[in-house]
Protein backbone atom coordinates (compact mmCIF):
# COMPACT_ATOMS: atom_id res chain seq x y z
CA UNK A 1 0.00 0.00 0.00
CA UNK A 2 1.67 3.40 -0.83
CA UNK A 3 2.34 5.85 1.84
CA UNK A 4 -0.29 8.48 1.03
CA UNK A 5 -2.85 5.54 0.91
CA UNK A 6 -2.36 4.95 4.47
CA UNK A 7 -2.46 8.81 5.45
CA UNK A 8 -5.48 8.80 3.92
CA UNK A 9 -6.93 5.97 5.68
CA UNK A 10 -5.58 6.71 8.61
CA UNK A 11 -7.08 10.49 8.61
CA UNK A 12 -10.82 8.58 7.74
CA UNK A 13 -10.25 6.64 10.73
CA UNK A 14 -10.00 9.67 12.95
CA UNK A 15 -12.85 12.00 11.33
CA UNK A 16 -14.95 8.81 10.45
CA UNK A 17 -18.45 9.85 12.37
CA UNK A 18 -18.91 7.68 15.46
CA UNK A 19 -20.84 4.22 15.07
CA UNK A 20 -19.39 4.15 11.57
CA UNK A 21 -16.55 2.34 12.72
CA UNK A 22 -18.20 -0.01 14.63
CA UNK A 23 -21.14 -0.59 12.37
CA UNK A 24 -18.40 -1.02 9.51
CA UNK A 25 -16.80 -4.05 12.38
CA UNK A 26 -19.92 -5.71 12.51
CA UNK A 27 -20.82 -5.78 9.16
CA UNK A 28 -17.57 -7.10 8.51
CA UNK A 29 -17.79 -9.46 11.38
CA UNK A 30 -21.10 -11.16 9.96
CA UNK A 31 -19.11 -12.36 6.73
CA UNK A 32 -16.46 -13.45 8.37
CA UNK A 33 -16.87 -17.46 8.77
CA UNK A 34 -16.20 -18.99 12.71
CA UNK A 35 -12.58 -19.99 12.84
CA UNK A 36 -12.39 -23.50 14.33
CA UNK A 37 -9.27 -25.34 15.45
CA UNK A 38 -9.02 -28.41 13.11
CA UNK A 39 -6.57 -30.62 14.72
CA UNK A 40 -9.28 -32.26 16.26
CA UNK A 41 -10.32 -33.83 13.39
CA UNK A 42 -10.10 -36.85 11.18
CA UNK A 43 -9.41 -34.53 8.66
CA UNK A 44 -6.33 -33.07 10.17
CA UNK A 45 -4.49 -36.72 11.01
CA UNK A 46 -5.13 -37.73 7.28
CA UNK A 47 -3.47 -34.72 6.37
CA UNK A 48 -0.35 -35.44 9.36
CA UNK A 49 -0.14 -38.93 7.83
CA UNK A 50 -0.20 -37.79 4.20
CA UNK A 51 2.58 -35.21 4.97
CA UNK A 52 4.76 -37.42 6.58
CA UNK A 53 4.55 -39.84 3.55
CA UNK A 54 5.53 -36.53 1.47
CA UNK A 55 8.15 -35.52 3.58
CA UNK A 56 9.45 -39.23 3.51
CA UNK A 57 9.68 -39.89 -0.26
CA UNK A 58 9.87 -36.02 -0.94
CA UNK A 59 13.73 -36.30 0.67
CA UNK A 60 14.18 -39.66 -0.41
CA UNK A 61 13.78 -38.82 -4.39
CA UNK A 62 14.83 -34.96 -4.12
CA UNK A 63 11.45 -33.34 -3.79
CA UNK A 64 9.96 -30.76 -2.12
CA UNK A 65 7.31 -32.15 0.23
CA UNK A 66 5.81 -28.43 0.29
CA UNK A 67 5.48 -28.78 -3.48
CA UNK A 68 3.90 -32.38 -3.35
CA UNK A 69 1.10 -31.43 -0.88
CA UNK A 70 0.49 -28.65 -3.43
CA UNK A 71 0.56 -31.06 -6.39
CA UNK A 72 -1.92 -33.33 -4.01
CA UNK A 73 -4.15 -30.30 -3.18
CA UNK A 74 -4.59 -29.12 -6.70
CA UNK A 75 -4.47 -32.65 -8.15
CA UNK A 76 -7.83 -33.36 -5.65
CA UNK A 77 -9.43 -29.64 -6.77
CA UNK A 78 -9.31 -30.87 -10.71
CA UNK A 79 -10.71 -34.70 -9.59
CA UNK A 80 -14.04 -32.93 -7.98
CA UNK A 81 -14.80 -30.82 -10.84
CA UNK A 82 -14.03 -33.67 -13.66
CA UNK A 83 -16.96 -35.23 -14.79
CA UNK A 84 -17.90 -38.72 -14.05
CA UNK A 85 -18.21 -41.32 -16.56
CA UNK A 86 -20.88 -43.28 -16.58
Amino acid sequence: MPPGAIVLAARMLVSAPKGRIEYRLSQYMKRVKELKDPTGTGEWKRFKHTLALFEKYGNKYGFDPLMLAAHDVADKARQQVAPTKN
